[in-house]
C-alpha cells in the first residue's frame, strides 16, 4: 500500500518497508466477519486488548465518518460494512507505531469501495493518518471527508477476464469457497518502487471478503491480497457468473498500492498497473495522508 516512493502530492507513509504482524484478517461471508484479533487472548494481555480495541473504534470512526455515494443522476448512501476486512499492526522501528485496516462500502453483491485506515504515532510522538481510497465500482462513485476533500470516479479500473482452464462452478457455497482458494494460488503478483527492485507478493490465501448477489448473475465471488509481509499490494477478485445460463469463472486485479504492479496466471502476463506520479481526485485509486484534522475532520464520537 503506502510507500516512501508515493507521489509527492499529500505524500503518504513509508508503510511497506514495516515488519508487519497481522493481528487480525476478517473473511466476511455476506458481510459476517469470521475472525476476531482478540479472541482467545490470555487474560495478562487485557490491557493491551484494550489499547488495540480503542484503536480498532477509532479506524472504524473514521471509515464511517465518509459521505460515500453511488450513482450519476441521483447518488444514493452507501451502508459501510460493520467489520474490518483485514487489520496489521507494526509497532516499534524507527518510523514509530503503526495500526491500519480494511473497510468496505456496500453490504450486497462486489463492494462499491474499499477504505484503507492507517494510524501513525511517529518516534517523536507525532500521529498522522491516511485515507486510501479504491473504486471496485462499475459506475460512478464519490466520497466526500469533513475535513474538506472529496474523489469522485467515474468508475473502476477492473478489468475482467475468464480463468482459463478453471473448473465448472460447483453447485455447493463450500466447494466454491474452495475451487476459489485452489484458483487464487495459480495467480502471482509483484511490485516495483525502486528502478532495479521488485518485491514478489505474497499470496494471503484466505480471503479478505466474500460477496454474492444471485439476482444480478453473481453466484459468488471473493477478494484475495497479494502482499509485501501481511500489508495488501495488490488485490485479485474471483467471480463465478452466470449468463446465458451458464456460469464460469472471471477474474480481475487492482491496485493497493503507488508502485508498478504486475500479476501472471500460470505465469502469463494478464495485469499490469504503472506507478502513480500524482494523485488525481478522480483516479479510481486515491490516497489522503497527513495529521487527522486534515484528512477526517471532525470524527463523531471522537476522543479515544
Amino acid at each position: 500500500m503506502l510507500t516512501s516512493s508515493y507521489p509527492s502530492t499529500r505524500a503518504p507513509i513509508g508503510r511497506r518497508n514495516f515488519l508487519s504482524a497481522l493481528l487480525g484478517v476478517g473473511l466476511l461471508s455476506r458481510g459476517i466477519s469470521l475472525a476476531s484479533a482478540e479472541e482467545g487472548a490470555p487474560l495478562t494481555d487485557r490491557s493491551a486488548q484494550e489499547a488495540s480495541a480503542a484503536q480498532m473504534k477509532a479506524m472504524q470512526r473514521r471509515a464511517a465518518s465518509l459521505d460515500v455515494r453511488r450513482g450519476k443522476e441521483e447518488p444514493q448512501r452507501i451502508e459501510l460494512v460493520e467489520a474490518a476486512l483485514l487489520r496489521y499492526s507494526s509497532p516499534g522501528g524507527d518510523t514509530g507505531t503503526a495500526d491500519g485496516s480494511i473497510w468496505a462500502w456496500g453490504k450486497r453483491g462486489r463492494p462499491a469501495a474499499l477504505t484503507a485506515v492507517f494510524f501513525q504515532r511517529l518516534a517523536g510522538g507525532n500521529e498522522k493518518w491516511s485515507c486510501e481510497l479504491l473504486s471496485l465500482s462499475e459506475g460512478p462513485v464519490a466520497v466526500e471527508s469533513a475535513a474538506g476533500w472529496k474523489w469522485t470516479p467515474a468508475r473502476s479500473e477492473l478489468r475482467w477476464h475468464p480463468v482459463s482452464g478453471a473448473p465448472a462452478v460447483a453447485e455447493n457455497e463450500a466447494e466454491r469457497g474452495r475451487q476459489m482458494k485452489d484458483l487464487a494460488r495459480r495467480f502471482t503478483a509483484s511490485a516495483t518502487y525502486h528502478e532495479g527492485r521488485t518485491d514478489q507478493l505474497r499470496l494471503m490465501i484466505r480471503a479478505i471478503h466474500r460477496y454474492a448477489d444471485p439476482d444480478n448473475g453473481l453466484i459468488d465471488g471473493a477478494i484475495y491480497a497479494f502482499a509485501s509481509g501481511t500489508n495488501p499490494e495488490a488485490l485479485l477478485l474471483l467471480e463465478a457468473r452466470s449468463s446465458g445460463g451458464r456460469a464460469a469463472w472471471h477474474f480481475s486485479f487492482a491496485r493497493m498500492g503507488a508502485g508498478t504492479g504486475e500479476a501472471r496466471l500460470d505465469d502469463k502476463i494478464v495485469w499490469e498497473c504503472p506507478a502513480i506520479k500524482a494523485w488525481e481526485s478522480s483516479g479510481p485509486y486515491f490516497s489522503v495522508f497527513g495529521p487527522d484534522s486534515a484528512v477526517f475532520g471532525a470524527v463523531p464520537n471522537g476522543g479515544e
